[in-house]
């Protein structure tokens, strides 16, 4: 069984991802954003994978939220 002082642990590392994702996200989307400009177009492949990145930070986002509102962790 977790103790108090590890549970509260965990609860403090969940509510900083919750906050950290949705930032890390809007800096990657500028990123990206920045770089798709730059790139000929052979970059495209590239830009491809960071898209595909990008999709998967939402997700993980998107499930965070939805456990939020269900009043999960």
């Amino acid at each position: 069984m977790k103790s108090l002082q590890a549970f509260h642990r965990e609860s403090d590392d969940i509510r900083l991802l919750d906050h950290l994702l949705p930032r890390a996200m809007t800096r990657l989307e500028r990123a990206l954003e920045r770089f798709r400009a730059e790139l000929p177009a052979p970059g495209d492949e590239i830009a491809a994978e960071l898209a595909a990145a990008r999709l998967g930070l939402r997700m993980v986002i998107d499930r965070r939220q939805a456990r939020r509102r269900d009043g999960g962790a």
